[in-house]
């Protein structure tokens, strides 16, 4: 007998199962989360969602450059307890944290970034946030694909506090020197339809 679960004919969705267990399944078709032990389906991103990421991810680039050992994730998983895991846009581990690159992301990193869609808005800026506070992630950065505005979280205590964003500029504390440029993100909104 197989300890790899079989996925259903229906799919996962609604399935009970531990981490663990939807580690097993392997690389899927579909894109899942795993919340309170229940999978959830998760819609493909939006041909902006993903402009919008790659424009990040430049700038994650360069600052790579001169900080060597920053270690940073585009939509991977990131497991928060034994029943749930979220994939998330963008996890960021300041530089020399992660010396290996893990076959799960199970440590908590310093930043999380994700780009807010229609579809889950409401569960990035409620669900995840309170789980990304209790799991200790130190900031939060939310993006609105809509308009490129920014809402940057920091964790004081237990709970996320917003913090200004100034001059089109998302400055991390947690990974020294960080800096997001939004002026970037806002111009590729012209090109959208």
């Amino acid at each position: 007998m197989s300890s790899v679960p079989r996925i259903p004919e229906d799919g996962l969705v609604g399935v009970r199962m531990s981490a663990d267990e939807y580690f097993a399944l392997g690389e899927t078709d579909e894109r899942y989360e795993l919340v309170d032990g229940v999978v959830i389906m998760s819609p493909a991103p939006t041909p902006l969602h993903q402009k919008l990421l790659q424009s990040l991810l430049r700038q994650l680039a360069a600052y790579e450059a001169t900080q060597p050992g920053v270690q940073y994730f585009q939509d991977c998983n990131l497991q928060l307890a034994r029943g749930t895991v979220y994939e998330a846009d963008i996890i960021i581990y300041a530089p020399g944290r992660l010396t290996r690159i893990p076959q799960r992301l199970t440590q908590t990193p310093e930043l999380i970034i994700e780009v807010l869609s229609p579809g889950s808005k409401a569960k990035d800026m409620t669900t995840k946030r309170q789980d990304y506070a209790r799991f200790g992630v130190a900031e939060y950065v939310l993006i609105d694909q809509a308009d490129a505005s920014a809402r940057h979280l920091r964790l004081t205590g237990s709970a996320y506090v917003e913090s200004p964003v100034s001059d089109h500029r998302v400055v991390i504390e947690s990974v020294p020197g960080l800096v997001f440029d939004m002026q970037p993100l806002r111009a590729m909104l012209r090109l959208a339809e």
